[in-house]
């Protein structure tokens, strides 16, 4: 904090009183100068305590105008990167209403017609072959139920998976079971952690669940796009009372990390962890796999350095 200036002329050197200037800190008052006091004589003493204040008051005005353009340019990094992460947070919505139109006019739609083409058969069948007119019936039954059950169920679920409202493994386990068919997957979840996540009595908050399973959903599906892995561990832990970490690892082809510009999966992640006041990181190496690790804090989305000093320790197996 700057010392406050006095008003008025300074007795010592009446140039003070108004303003501190370049000219006035290369040249203080001299003792025999036209602008000291009439009838008094400055000691070397005075003089020298004189400009020892004038010094500190130029470097603390110097100090202080280089904070402000520091502050000033932090400022304007943080505005930047908030525009650009709308921006992607618009992309990452869109794409995700383009799959469910995808899904809604494709499969959806076909089977809709399929369905509504063979009643027409049933109405037809009725005054010439009853039991086959049931048979067709029931096959449409059938087809409609398969809409309802799959195509309908797995377009709310890409709005909003409603198993995260039970609890953080069951979601991640019905996540699990879509990608078994490609590589293992072992889910760890330390005893602390289970405790919070009890279905009866879930301590974990549900804005936390579900950026988990929305965070673990683009780390599976880079798996199976990109890493060739034949197995993947999953591990849920707590770090203090309230912060969760989830590492995701895979023995696929890995890749390098200073070189490769983070894609749409990866700035999603970024995203729903910074605005959670979360940390992430990912270490890769080429032909060693790679490790993700993401730690949240439970409430207020703020800076938290025992999740970075973590975060800091965890690399590729």
């Amino acid at each position: 904090m700057l010392p406050k200036r006095r008003r008025g002329p300074n007795p010592l050197c009446p140039q003070v009183g108004a303003a501190v200037t370049d000219e006035l800190l290369q040249k203080p008052c001299a003792p025999d100068s036209p602008d000291s006091p009439s009838g008094e004589n400055w000691s070397a003493p005075e003089n020298t305590l004189m400009a020892q204040q004038l010094e500190i008051y130029a470097r603390e005005i110097q100090q202080y105008y280089w904070d402000q353009r520091r502050l000033e340019k932090e400022l304007r990094s943080q505005v930047e990167e908030l525009r650009q992460s709308r921006q992607r947070i618009v992309a990452v919505e869109e794409a995700l209403r383009k799959e469910i139109a995808e899904l809604l006019h494709g499969r959806v739609q076909t089977r809709l017609v399929v369905a509504w083409h063979k009643l027409g058969q049933c109405l037809d069948l009725l005054d010439t072959d009853m039991l086959k007119a049931k048979s067709v019936l029931r096959q449409t039954r059938d087809e409609i139920d398969l809409i309802r059950e799959r195509d309908v169920r797995q377009a709310a679920h890409l709005l909003h998976p409603s198993v995260i409202q039970i609890g953080v493994r069951p979601a991640i386990q019905s996540l699990v079971s879509t990608y078994a068919d490609f590589f293992k997957i072992t889910v760890t979840v330390d005893p602390q952690f289970a405790r919070m996540d009890d279905p009866l009595d879930n301590h974990v908050p549900e804005e936390t669940r579900l950026i988990i399973y929305r965070v673990l959903e683009e780390a599976i599906t880079n798996v199976y796009r990109h890493a060739k892995a034949t197995e993947v561990r999953i591990g849920l832990s707590m770090s203090g009372e309230k912060c969760v970490t989830m590492v995701v690892e895979d023995n696929g082809i890995g890749f390098d990390a200073s070189r490769s510009k983070p894609g749409l999966g990866l700035t999603s992640i970024a995203d729903r962890v910074g605005a959670a006041g979360g940390v992430w990181k990912i270490d890769s190496a080429l032909d060693h796999g790679a490790c993700l690790f993401v730690g949240l804090p439970f409430g207020a989305p703020e800076p938290n350095r025992y999740l970075h000093r973590i975060a800091a320790r965890h690399q590729v197996p």
